[in-house]
Protein backbone atom coordinates (compact mmCIF):
# COMPACT_ATOMS: atom_id res chain seq x y z
CA UNK A 1 0.00 0.00 0.00
CA UNK A 2 1.81 3.13 -1.09
CA UNK A 3 1.70 6.23 1.48
CA UNK A 4 0.01 9.25 1.34
CA UNK A 5 2.72 11.87 1.06
CA UNK A 6 2.65 14.63 3.30
CA UNK A 7 2.24 17.98 2.04
CA UNK A 8 -0.26 16.44 -1.23
CA UNK A 9 -3.17 17.90 0.65
CA UNK A 10 -4.18 19.55 3.75
CA UNK A 11 -2.68 18.69 7.32
CA UNK A 12 -3.72 20.54 10.50
CA UNK A 13 -1.97 23.50 11.11
CA UNK A 14 1.37 21.92 9.61
CA UNK A 15 3.73 23.08 6.55
CA UNK A 16 5.79 20.24 4.57
CA UNK A 17 8.89 20.48 2.52
CA UNK A 18 11.26 17.35 1.21
CA UNK A 19 14.41 16.71 1.66
CA UNK A 20 16.80 14.91 -0.44
CA UNK A 21 18.65 11.71 1.33
CA UNK A 22 20.24 8.82 0.18
CA UNK A 23 18.34 6.01 2.82
CA UNK A 24 16.99 5.53 6.38
CA UNK A 25 20.49 5.67 8.17
CA UNK A 26 21.14 8.34 5.45
CA UNK A 27 17.72 10.33 6.37
CA UNK A 28 17.98 9.58 9.87
CA UNK A 29 21.35 11.41 10.26
CA UNK A 30 19.98 14.37 8.40
CA UNK A 31 16.76 14.99 9.66
CA UNK A 32 18.78 15.64 13.20
CA UNK A 33 21.09 17.88 11.72
CA UNK A 34 18.13 20.19 9.88
CA UNK A 35 16.12 20.38 13.11
CA UNK A 36 19.20 21.41 14.78
CA UNK A 37 20.44 23.89 12.77
CA UNK A 38 23.61 24.13 11.28
CA UNK A 39 25.94 27.06 11.65
CA UNK A 40 24.36 30.41 10.02
CA UNK A 41 20.79 29.10 10.13
CA UNK A 42 17.90 30.69 11.66
CA UNK A 43 16.38 28.23 14.31
CA UNK A 44 13.04 27.98 14.99
CA UNK A 45 11.17 29.43 18.55
CA UNK A 46 8.20 27.80 18.68
CA UNK A 47 6.85 24.12 18.71
CA UNK A 48 8.33 21.46 16.41
CA UNK A 49 9.66 19.52 13.09
CA UNK A 50 8.59 15.60 12.70
CA UNK A 51 9.59 13.40 10.19
CA UNK A 52 7.21 11.45 7.94
CA UNK A 53 7.77 7.84 6.95
CA UNK A 54 6.65 8.22 3.63
CA UNK A 55 9.77 8.73 0.70
CA UNK A 56 9.33 9.81 -2.75
CA UNK A 57 11.64 7.86 -5.39
CA UNK A 58 12.42 10.15 -8.58
CA UNK A 59 13.42 8.36 -11.86
CA UNK A 60 16.81 9.21 -11.36
CA UNK A 61 17.10 7.37 -8.53
CA UNK A 62 16.99 10.13 -6.15
CA UNK A 63 15.14 10.34 -2.82
CA UNK A 64 13.09 12.92 -1.41
CA UNK A 65 12.15 12.21 2.52
CA UNK A 66 9.28 14.45 4.41
CA UNK A 67 9.67 16.90 7.23
CA UNK A 68 6.66 18.90 8.41
CA UNK A 69 6.82 21.51 10.95
CA UNK A 70 4.62 24.03 12.60
CA UNK A 71 4.74 26.96 15.18
CA UNK A 72 7.49 29.31 13.84
CA UNK A 73 6.82 28.30 10.28
CA UNK A 74 9.14 30.92 8.97
CA UNK A 75 12.27 29.42 11.49
CA UNK A 76 11.33 26.20 10.88
CA UNK A 77 11.67 26.71 6.92
CA UNK A 78 14.68 29.04 7.38
CA UNK A 79 16.69 26.44 9.35
CA UNK A 80 15.87 23.39 6.84
CA UNK A 81 16.56 25.39 3.68
CA UNK A 82 19.90 26.35 5.53
CA UNK A 83 20.41 22.91 6.41
CA UNK A 84 20.02 21.67 2.99
CA UNK A 85 22.32 23.96 1.43
CA UNK A 86 24.87 23.99 4.02
CA UNK A 87 24.95 19.83 3.04
CA UNK A 88 24.75 20.49 -0.67
CA UNK A 89 21.08 18.67 -0.81
CA UNK A 90 18.09 19.99 -2.40
CA UNK A 91 14.86 20.47 -0.75
CA UNK A 92 11.43 20.17 -2.18
CA UNK A 93 7.48 20.98 -1.94
CA UNK A 94 4.54 19.50 -3.68
CA UNK A 95 2.12 21.26 -5.90
CA UNK A 96 -0.36 20.14 -7.36
CA UNK A 97 0.51 17.14 -8.89
CA UNK A 98 4.57 17.82 -9.28
CA UNK A 99 7.68 18.25 -6.71
CA UNK A 100 9.53 21.28 -7.33
CA UNK A 101 12.85 21.07 -6.81
CA UNK A 102 14.93 23.91 -4.68
CA UNK A 103 17.49 24.25 -7.87
CA UNK A 104 14.54 25.21 -9.96
CA UNK A 105 13.44 21.69 -11.76
CA UNK A 106 9.86 20.07 -11.54
CA UNK A 107 9.27 16.26 -12.06
CA UNK A 108 5.31 15.06 -12.10
CA UNK A 109 4.56 12.58 -9.15
CA UNK A 110 2.86 10.59 -11.57
CA UNK A 111 6.40 9.41 -12.61
CA UNK A 112 7.57 8.97 -8.95
CA UNK A 113 6.85 6.39 -6.88
CA UNK A 114 5.95 6.89 -3.12
CA UNK A 115 6.96 4.32 -0.29
CA UNK A 116 7.84 4.05 3.51
CA UNK A 117 11.37 3.98 4.74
Amino acid sequence: MAPTLAGSGPFDGRVHLDTEGAGRATYNKLFCEITCGVDGAATSTSEGAIEEPAAIHLPDGRQFHGVSYRGDIEGWRRCITAACASLGREHAKIYGGALKLSEGGEVALAVCKAGYF
